[in-house]
């Protein structure tokens, strides 16, 4: 029998994740602008877009307010009204960076607010980023990274210290919490690990020849895709069982209460849809198709899903989101720039934040944008 090339496999992990990262940071052109007021400030900047369509009316929920954060790559919400982002840090050298120079890109605390400072989280002249936060907010999990890939690191944000996993080396867009002290993310050898916050790191899958990607946390089970034929996979850490869910999965999203999967599938040639299963894989209805959906997120009570949405037409691209029980669609902010990060919503459900980038005069500009909905 032949054996698998490390290296050849570490190329073709590089490979995937490179062009994962330009998925992520790369725009197409901007096209007509909606009304907007720009407000800016000392450190921060701030674009208020006006809102023409007031009644989110497929949802029932209604917009107060859409608000853009210039020159930050939201991550997590810490509360109602700050969140974690990454953004330039001009104290530190600019460095050569995929054939230009720019100043590092570092974590840091946002608040929302119009006007709002940095507060620095970590100071680095290294690229920090791509950061997850604990259940219980009490640690973030962010990466060291270099192009396409990067070193773990944990951050107690309540004394500072940060834990260093220099010795593992995982894609730079990977890694989820199982619980308030685990970590799991992939290696580029075709690894599942997890880390406690001690950095104690444990190999708990092994795919011979494939690359595991896609990490996804439901209770007691993990779900990753490996594999040419993009399969789904679903670990029972309590058991140590995996199965086979579906197969042509580009993305995974657990709902809150676990019962159901929103999947984001290959289509034809070169599309995508999003469709949602049982926790089995067993498919109950489509609720969006186009050239790529990104970062489908779950509304804390299990009745909505946002995500970003490229097709045909100018129309058709932007920020949209669909009720699980109905499936009726609404679009909520469009725009051409592209997304490539997670939709997040905030603790409570009444906003949204979207990341977007574009090209602009320094090369890749990314934006945040919070859409916030009137209470009921």
């Amino acid at each position: 029998m032949m054996k698998a090339n490390p290296n050849k496999m570490r190329r073709s992990a590089l490979a995937v994740l490179t062009t994962a990262a330009l998925l992520s940071a790369v725009a197409c052109a901007s096209g007509n602008a909606p009304d907007r007021e720009t407000v800016e400030k000392p450190g921060s900047k701030v674009t208020v877009v006006e809102n023409k369509q007031e009644s989110v009316y497929d949802t029932g929920l209604e917009i107060d307010k859409v608000s853009t954060l210039e020159g930050v790559r939201g991550q997590e919400w810490l509360d109602e009204e700050r969140i974690v982002a990454m953004a330039p840090n001009a104290e530190q050298p600019p460095t050569a960076t995929e054939g230009e120079q720019r100043q590092p890109f570092n974590l840091y605390i946002r608040a929302v607010a119009e006007g709002s400072e940095l507060e620095t989280l970590q100071a680095s002249p290294s690229d920090t980023g791509f950061a997850a936060l604990s259940p219980d907010k009490k640690h973030l999990f962010f990466k060291k990274t270099e192009e396409a890939t990067g070193f773990g690191r944990i951050l107690n944000l309540e004394t500072g210290t940060v834990t260093e996993l220099d010795n593992i080396h995982i894609p730079a867009t990977e890694g989820a919490w199982a619980d308030d002290s685990t970590v799991i993310f992939p290696t580029l050898e075709g690894e599942l690990m997890q880390v406690d916050l001690q950095g104690k790191a444990t190999v708990v899958v092994k795919e011979k020849d494939k690359f595991i990607r896609g990490l996804a946390v439901s209770g007691a089970t993990w779900y990753y895709i490996a594999g040419e034929n993009q399969t789904l996979f679903a670990y029972d850490k309590e058991t140590k069982e995996k199965k086979a869910v579906a197969e042509g999965i580009d993305w995974v999203v657990p709902s809150p209460d676990g019962s159901r999967l929103a999947l984001v599938k290959r289509s034809g040639q070169a599309g995508v849809k999003l469709v949602l299963s049982d926790a089995g894989g067993a498919e109950q209805k489509e609720l969006a198709s186009g050239t790529q959906i990104f970062g489908t997120s779950w509304s804390p009570d299990g009745q909505t899903l946002a995500y970003s949405l490229s097709a045909e037409g100018v129309e058709d691209q932007g920020l949209f989101m669909s009720e699980a029980e109905t499936g009726k669609q609404t679009s909520l902010v469009s725009t051409r720039d592209l997304a490539g990060d997670a939709v997040r919503w905030s603790p409570s459900g009444k906003q949204l934040m979207m990341t977007t980038s574009s090209y602009g005069g320094q090369g890749i500009e990314f934006k945040t944008t919070i859409v916030r909905f009137k209470d009921q």
